[in-house]
């Protein structure tokens, strides 16, 4: 049986996503898919699948998106790959990719089975903290704001824990903020206090300058806007676009 390339294919995806291509990252990992398929590489097409579910969502196409979704939840049942560290990434992203696309309550199926997975397997690292943030939005979707704010501070303690995901640290922190606004309308000074530790931790000096960083500077920005905080937002877009153009220009 043939096998695709994986590591060359995310290597030429990450190059699109580093200059803000995500158009053509997609139609590049779609080709792959299929010759993936062909091949009866399921492994290697579970990987590139995987990669189409967070691609989908934030090119907002949810008909592309739940393809992918039930071809890559379809693969994992067919192959008994239910328990399988994997397949918990894949669960994961399938479920914040329904969320996305007006699906919360189906993707909380998910995070559950995400969340067994990595209990069974002892996942602690910052696998862990994105399943919880992602997991809370859920609820949040679902209007469960207390199970909501739980599971963000349980986000918060794995990614402080960890000491070198300062980027999902000011996430955890913006995701609290959204929360302690529409529930708590006497707590705008711990929301502004929030709105500035999510800021902090942008100019921590560990943080790698790459196309990543400018992906989540681009995604917190409107955050920091909304909560009246203007020169960060223009900081965090001006730093986003300078990362990009840089890249693009390679």
């Amino acid at each position: 049986m043939n096998k695709i390339p994986v590591m060359e294919i995310i290597e030429k995806l990450d190059e699109y996503l580093n200059k803000n291509q995500e158009d053509q990252g997609k139609i590049y990992l779609e080709d792959w898919c299929e010759k993936a398929k062909g091949f009866g590489d399921f492994q290697g097409e579970l990987t590139l699948l995987n990669e189409l579910m967070g691609l989908n969502r934030k090119l907002g196409n949810s008909r592309d998106g739940m393809e992918v979704i039930e071809r890559g939840f379809f693969l994992i049942k067919h192959h008994n790959l239910q328990n399988a560290v994997g397949s918990a990434t894949i669960y994961l992203n399938g479920a914040t990719a329904l969320k996305s696309f007006g699906k919360a309550k189906e993707g909380l199926e998910y995070y559950k089975l995400a969340e067994d997975i990595y209990k069974n397997k002892g996942i602690t690292d910052g696998r862990l903290g994105a399943l919880y943030n992602n997991m809370a939005l859920a609820y949040s979707d679902v209007n469960d704001k207390e199970k909501a704010k739980e599971l963000f501070y349980m986000a918060l303690s794995v990614v402080k824990a960890m000491g070198n995901l300062v980027l999902e640290e000011a996430m955890t922190y913006l995701n609290i903020a959204d929360l302690l606004e529409i529930t708590d309308l006497d707590n705008q000074s711990e929301i502004d206090d929030l709105i500035n530790k999510a800021y902090s931790c942008f100019e921590d000096d560990k943080i790698e300058k790459n196309g990543y960083f400018a992906f989540v500077c681009s995604k917190c920005a409107p955050s920091f806007g909304h909560y009246g905080y203007f020169q960060m937002k223009k900081n965090l877009e001006s730093q986003a676009e300078e990362i990009y153009a840089r890249n693009r220009d390679c």
